[in-house]
């Protein structure tokens, strides 16, 4: 184990004694979680908000998409001189191309990203990661074996088994210990999702105020050539 595993090691320790070793009592313990709960939901309504921002973006881009390609076609007739209206034209609808582009793979990969905080969350309440088995997931294509729909029904239910038994067993100290972990997951989560927006709001703006230059600079060149 390296250092910095060590010291994740330690800091999860030092959270769980945290509570564990508190004077709470049970009944505040749960009404705390509770809160926490509340909170939690809250949030998350916060980061929806966001996903759909993130969403109008991809489809500005991908009108941008649309709208480069279009200007790029009026461009095929006439001549292609250095200072040319016809040549600053198709800057522009490259200038749009690029930016609709760099915004639709930026949008895939935040989209697709793997945060660090998931590999050391231990929130077995509230998410699958921790409380699923990993064989238990659905084929890649929409049929299965009448053998594999057995197993995974089995599977089902050993998960559940397990899943009723921690349930069951769980203290409130350690029902307050898992809420209000999640409840700082759901906050550093609409975090990343603020910051992901932002760098997809800083590329449109960027892209569409250097083409509107480049289209005003190919205005200017087609009156003075007229």
């Amino acid at each position: 184990m390296n250092k910095t595993d060590s010291e994740i090691a330690s800091l999860r320790n030092q959270y769980h004694n945290l509570i564990e070793a508190s004077s709470i009592k049970d009944e505040d313990a749960l009404n705390l979680a509770m809160r926490c709960c509340e909170l939690t939901f809250h949030i998350h309504q916060r980061i929806e908000y966001c996903e759909s921002r993130r969403s109008q973006f991809a489809i500005v881009a991908l009108s941008l998409l649309a709208a480069a390609v279009a200007l790029f076609a009026t461009t095929f007739s006439g001549s292609m001189n250095i200072g040319s209206p016809l040549l600053l034209t198709r800057l522009t609808a490259l200038s749009l191309f690029l930016t609709s582009i760099i915004t639709l793979i930026l949008y895939s990969l935040q989209t697709n990203f793997k945060y660090p905080f998931i590999e050391i969350t231990k929130t077995w309440r509230w998410f699958y990661h921790y409380c699923v088995s990993k064989k238990y997931k659905p084929p890649f294509l929409p049929f299965e074996r009448a053998k594999r729909r057995k197993e995974m029904q089995v599977l089902h239910l050993r998960d559940m088994l397990a899943y009723s038994e921690k349930t069951l067993k769980i203290s409130p100290k350690e029902e307050l210990e898992q809420d209000l972990e999640q409840l700082f997951l759901v906050i550093v989560n609409e975090k990343y999702k603020n910051l992901q927006l932002t760098h997809l709001r800083k590329v449109i703006s960027w892209g569409l105020g250097l083409s509107v230059l480049i289209g005003f600079v190919a205005a200017i060149s087609a009156i003075c050539t007229t």
